[in-house]
């Protein structure tokens, strides 16, 4: 006799923070999901310290929709603390430091946007920490805090187990079978699948017009007899002390070593701020690594495949799980079951739509862009190597707008003049400075205390000119040593490379041998390539350097 069928609502892939949040919040409104966790794999939730600040990153942006993410979550996890009766949250107030002028400089402008405020802890009142490397240099965040996930999941895990909505199995994603009226998977069937496999979708057949960027990260534990007083620290890396007296430190970023084996350049890194900020006063207690699912944009991706009815996709939160699965998945099962619509910012067809429309060309110059706004900012000084017709930098000098200022290289004359007619139409000529030159001597042609951000690499041939002048080998190679040392702390430098073209193919596998052989200890490495994996593609290099 034929085994039948176990059937289940959905069934969702991927047993961390996003699935199995999912998984409570479609069983809390009265549907039977299964989760399938993939067995003998760790996963970037149990390593996370599950920190919730409502303003963050380098540039001090505020997250998105943190007005409305940020009280949901809050309210789930009391709802989860009353269920399992334990707490699972811990409220933090936030001391951002900071100790550098651009720091200071950002936040002179974004202390007095309205959306910040309700946000903002009085600096007065402030309970400050006893903590010696502290200075007056800082502003306060209310509404934070962090979430114990590894406790919260295996409360999770073993409830669902308990309640027969979870497996913990091997899959890989040629057993998973979607068809026009469901999806199977071994003897089990749901209408739709559900893919919150975290970095793993980097490999996801029917997620591969996704630009999955994931970014290993490095975090620790120590124990400290510092006075934090119940208050996290968000300096270069955070310090979060724990409910237990620990203390919480990280995280890295690097995204050529995709283990989850803690690297010694990390490490270093870690013990390097922690001498710094407590002498003498700390030691390890544990060291861990995951890997982030991270999107460009810094937005997840949730929502329904644009071709296949039954395929959804919940993924992409990045460090900011904890405050944004929650009322994401809520808004997932009313759009499944109640037709309720999602926030089109989050949508997966803002990437497929794009596909279609554009070339290959402006796709990688875009996931260039993308990854460079997340960390330029107004008055920060960049050099365009390569200005072709001016898009990048025009595109650059609006990112570093009147108070920065960018240097354009081109050894054609059509292209200074064309990128000259393209800055004026814009009304960013002022802060531009034009050098008909070969990028090998960038340094010949800028101030000798000039450092930059941001050093923009695009190369190949100038589109609608000649297409027998291009980039050659041994003067890219040059140039690209010589831009290492213009970089700023932080700085980064995107080189888009161009294998199709004739001299393309030899100058993109030089590139890849020079790129590998740069110092890692200097340099944060990440190149990205077209998912579609035509060899002729365009690919993408970042190398960040290292503070």
């Amino acid at each position: 006799m034929a085994s039948v069928a176990r059937k289940f609502d959905c069934i969702i892939f991927g047993g961390g923070l996003a699935g199995t949040l999912l998984s409570w919040t479609f069983i809390k409104n009265g549907k039977k999901p299964l989760l399938v966790n993939k067995a003998g794999l760790s996963n970037c939730s149990q390593v996370a310290a599950g920190l919730m600040n409502p303003i963050g990153g380098r540039r001090i942006n505020l997250v998105w929709e943190a007005e409305n993410q940020i009280p949901f979550a809050i309210e789930t996890y009391r709802n989860l603390a009353r269920q399992f009766e334990t707490n699972f949250f811990y409220p933090r107030s936030i001391m951002r430091l900071l100790g550098d002028p651009e720091s200071q400089s950002i936040w002179r402008t974004k202390s007095n946007l309205k959306a910040y405020r309700h946000w903002i802890l009085d600096h007065l009142s402030f309970p400050k920490p006893k903590l010696p490397f502290l200075t007056d240099s800082f502003f306060g965040i209310k509404g934070g805090g962090y979430l114990d996930i590894p406790n919260l999941l295996s409360q999770l895990h073993t409830d669902l187990q308990n309640r027969g909505n979870l497996i913990s199995d091997q899959f890989d994603y040629s057993s998973i079978a979607i068809e026009s009226n469901g999806v199977s998977w071994k003897s089990i069937q749901a209408p739709i699948a559900i893919f919150a496999d975290g970095w793993l979708a980097n490999k996801n057949p029917w997620l591969s017009f996704i630009p999955f960027r994931p970014a290993k990260g490095v975090i620790g534990k120590i124990k400290t007899n510092a006075d934090f007083r119940d208050t996290a620290i968000v300096d270069r890396f955070f310090l979060l002390p724990r409910n237990d007296g620990s203390i919480h430190v990280g995280a890295t970023y690097t995204w050529d070593e995709l283990d989850e084996v803690p690297d010694s350049n990390s490490i270093t890194e870690l013990e390097s701020f922690l001498n710094n900020r407590l002498p003498n006063d700390w030691k390890w207690i544990e060291v861990g690594a995951g890997i982030r699912p991270s999107i460009p944009g810094a937005k997840p991706v949730v929502g329904s495949h644009p071709e296949e009815d039954s395929v959804f996709v919940f993924n992409g939160f990045g460090s900011k799980g904890a405050t944004q699965i929650p009322l994401l998945a809520q808004g997932l099962h009313d759009s499944i079951w109640n037709g309720s619509p999602l926030p089109e910012e989050s949508s997966p067809y803002r990437f497929w739509k794009a596909q279609p429309k554009t070339s290959k060309r402006w796709i990688a110059v875009e996931v260039a862009r993308d990854y460079l706004l997340e960390r330029l900012n107004p008055g920060d000084t960049a050099i365009d190597a390569t200005t072709g017709n001016g898009h990048d930098t025009q595109w650059l000098a609006n990112a570093v707008g009147p108070n920065g200022h960018v240097y354009a290289f081109d050894i054609q004359k059509q292209a200074i003049d064309s990128t000259r007619t393209r800055l004026a139409k814009s009304d960013c000529s002022n802060w531009v400075t034009l050098v008909q030159d070969c990028h090998t001597r960038v340094q010949e042609n800028i101030p000798k205390d000039a450092k930059a951000k941001a050093i923009v690499f695009n190369l190949g041939y100038l589109p609608k000119g000649e297409k027998s002048v291009v980039t050659e080998t041994g003067t890219t190679i040059q140039a690209l040593d010589s831009s290492l040392s213009l970089l700023s702390s932080g700085g980064i430098l995107s080189i888009v490379a161009y294998p199709g073209h004739v001299g393309g193919y030899e100058e993109t596998q030089a590139l890849r041998n020079w790129y590998v052989n740069v110092d890692s200890k200097g340099f944060h490495k990440q190149s990205i390539s077209n998912p579609s994996g035509n060899p002729n593609s365009p690919l993408v290099f970042f190398l960040t350097k290292k503070d």
